[in-house]
């Protein structure tokens, strides 16, 4: 074979391998934009970007003067991940007992020896979500602990991460707790009160950041701000609601009752400025449940005042007249009627002295029986069956 044919020669497969190598390239990137799309898309999703919620700060709760009843302050788990990506275990070992000396320097409740051994356990058990204290601190706390030796150096060597909270405080303790209400300490709503009934305006809106790894390096992006929960100004006086509370524990204590409530209206507005509740708990009276509120009923004994005035204006009653009770249990049309306890025979005054049910009924019966529309026309006439327009 010539040279000129050899060069060609090679020439050649030169240029076949290399269309060979083109049509691969071709094929791969068919493979992998195509067949292979969701696959690797996934993987990526998995691997450079994740989407983190980021929840937003919830409104406070205010006294009608503005001081706060009511706030949110966030506090901190301190962990230590040791199997973490590029954890060093000599960088711990080297600061392991000069750590547990600036803990128990700072924190004062365990020796050095003490908290050497409990880290020492923590790397032992090889643990993602180690605690450097059993206990959540707050941002002043977390900012000096982050500068002792090994948690200062970088986090791809020492696994140190945090976990944030939310924790409501109320500055006036007591005073008015059950009023004001409490958040579930898992999903951070309201479970009652103020804070369960207007949850949706104090929470606000959850925002969304997106974590992003790129050559080794973790990039927070934020996607979606979140929005701070509304601020609520109640009614409630922070001044007179002492005072009521105070004067409520003091009829309480007095009279040895197990418990009690007081609320505090300004007739004109129907505002509402103080509502104490308390109950007995051992030697102290605390603010365990909101009877106010929480025990409404069905208007029994303040319609006996309807009933009343509805039967002096019509003249069908005789306050000094007596009427039979019996043991506080009668019957009428088939329903069972039942006072508290029996009263034996009394007159109508004292049937509304002692809030009788038997002893209405019988005078509200006994005199409109034959026509009951007009009883209820008096009723009306009251505007009983009106909107209050409160």
């Amino acid at each position: 074979m010539s040279l000129k044919e050899q060069i060609l020669s090679r020439i050649h497969l030169v240029v076949w391998a290399a269309g060979l190598m083109c049509v691969a390239v071709l094929f791969k990137i068919f493979q992998l934009q195509l067949v292979e799309y969701d696959k690797w898309a996934a993987f990526q999703a998995r691997r450079i970007k994740t989407e983190k919620t980021v929840f937003a700060d919830r409104g406070n709760i205010l006294a009608s003067d503005h001081r706060v009843l009511a706030s949110s302050v966030p506090d901190f788990k301190m962990r230590i991940d040791f199997r973490s990506g590029g954890f060093s275990d000599a960088l711990f070992h080297e600061n392991v007992d000069a750590l547990a000396k600036a803990l128990a320097g700072y924190f004062k409740d365990r020796s050095a020896a003490s908290y050497a051994a409990y880290l020492k356990g923590g790397y032992k058990s090889q643990s993602r979500a180690f605690p450097v204290v059993p206990y959540y601190v707050n941002y002043i706390d977390l900012d000096t602990v982050s500068k002792f030796p090994f948690l200062n150096e970088s986090r791809r060597k020492n696994g140190f991460y945090t976990e944030r909270r939310v924790k409501r405080i109320m500055p006036f303790g007591q005073l008015s707790r059950r009023t004001i209400g409490q958040l579930d300490s898992d999903a951070g709503d309201g479970v009652y009160g103020i804070e369960q009934a207007y949850n949706e305006q104090l929470k606000g809106k959850e925002g969304v950041v997106t974590r992003k790894r790129i050559s080794g390096k973790t990039i927070w992006e934020p996607k979606q701000e979140p929005v701070e929960g509304n601020d609520i100004v109640t009614t409630i006086d922070v001044t007179l609601q002492d005072v009521a509370q105070s004067a409520l524990e003091k009829q309480l204590q007095k009279h040895g009752a197990h418990h009690g409530c007081a609320v505090l209206m300004e007739v004109k507005t129907g505002h509402i400025l103080a509502m104490a509740n308390l109950t007995q708990s051992g030697e102290q009276y605390r603010e365990l449940y909101n009877y106010a509120v929480g025990e409404l009923s069905e208007p029994g004994s303040t319609f006996k005042l309807v009933s009343f005035v509805v039967a002096l204006e019509d003249g069908v009653v005789d306050l000094d007249k007596e009427v039979d009770t019996g043991n506080g249990v009668k019957r009428f049309y088939g329903a069972r009627m039942t006072d508290s306890h029996g009263n034996g025979v009394i007159t109508y005054r004292r049937v509304f002295e002692v809030s009788s049910n038997v002893g209405t009924s019988v005078l509200i019966d006994s005199a409109y029986r034959q026509n009951p529309q007009k009883f209820v026309d008096q009723v009306n006439r009251l505007g009983l069956n009106q909107p209050t327009g409160v």
